[in-house]
């Protein structure tokens, strides 16, 4: 006396068709989680000028640097939020040098007025607070990163048992 297969055992193609296309959904949430794949890729700019020569790729967790070498957003964020900090910290000579532009500036009746850009960015408003924009966009982003690779990854783990627990 053989064994009666019930109808759970049989499988019809929406279950075939559901299942193969979890796998293949589970196979492309692992690649979209390895780090040295570019979610974006930044063209050149010619706008930019010798700042950055190259493509730049930008990824869940790194961004490419002008010499084309990973860098995870963390250690971008602590680079720019340190230079922030250098930036922002009280100079004298700085100081000085930017009385004496406005000097300059005044005497020529605002003709040589360069808004502080002739100096650097320690002594140009518009630098400074896009230096500290961009460190707290680091940050954001940094974080974004690790809080999105955790819910593809329990995306993943559901299709996982999705499929392990088709037919239990």
């Amino acid at each position: 006396m053989g064994k009666k297969k019930s109808n759970k055992d049989v499988w019809g193609w929406t279950d075939s068709f559901l299942w193969y296309f979890q796998f293949f959904g589970v196979i492309l949430m692992l690649i979209s989680l390895l780090p040295m794949v570019p979610w974006r890729r930044a063209e050149l700019s010619p706008s930019m000028g010798s700042r950055f020569p190259s493509a730049r790729s930008i990824g869940l967790f790194t961004v490419t640097n002008q010499y084309q070498q990973n860098v995870a957003w963390f250690k971008m964020k602590s680079l720019v939020c340190r230079r922030a900090q250098e930036i922002m910290r009280p100079n004298p000579v700085s100081m000085a040098m930017t009385v004496g532009v406005g000097m300059m500036s005044s005497a020529s009746e605002g003709s040589l007025n360069t808004g502080g850009a002739m100096l650097g960015c320690s002594s140009w408003e518009n630098c400074k607070a896009h230096v500290t924009s961009r460190c707290s966009t680091y940050t954001s982003i940094a974080a974004v990163g690790i809080g999105s690779f955790i819910l593809i990854l329990f995306g993943m783990i559901s299709a996982i048992m999705s499929i392990v627990f088709l037919h239990t």
